[in-house]
């Protein structure tokens, strides 16, 4: 959301305040619905005024102040910009990745140093 929305000077957001909100919700369904459980709604339930995979093609309508994406932390990481901010919703909720490769086939060398660092990030106490 923009930085001068009033919703982001909050340190979090909960599901009736996103309710009424036109929302960018993610395009991929697993993600839809796996959202969807965790707030306890339906897609009915909320205005939804589209979908995106990429934050950095919704800045722009964010901009407008008109729309509102969910997204995940860090998902501004590589475009910073002071007129969007990020708020948690309440409860906060956490999902996983999984990173899988054929174990008998020898990975290039980008596909090592890769797996190297996803290793080395997954054992850093957090």
């Amino acid at each position: 959301m923009r930085s001068d929305d009033p919703l982001a000077q909050g340190t979090t957001l909960r599901v009736e305040d996103i309710q009424e909100l036109p929302l960018l919700l993610p395009t991929r369904e697993i993600v839809q619905n796996d959202l969807l459980d965790r707030l306890g709604l339906t897609l009915g339930q909320m205005r939804v005024a589209g979908t995106s995979d990429l934050i950095n093609n919704s800045i722009p309508l964010i901009l407008t102040g008109h729309y509102y994406e969910l997204t995940i932390h860090g998902a501004l990481a590589l475009r910073p910009d002071h007129r969007l901010a990020f708020v948690p919703l309440t409860p906060s909720h956490a999902s996983g990745h999984a990173a899988v490769w054929r174990k008998n086939e020898q990975p290039p060398r980008i596909v090592e140093e890769f797996m190297k660092v996803l290793l080395e990030d997954t054992e850093q106490p957090r």
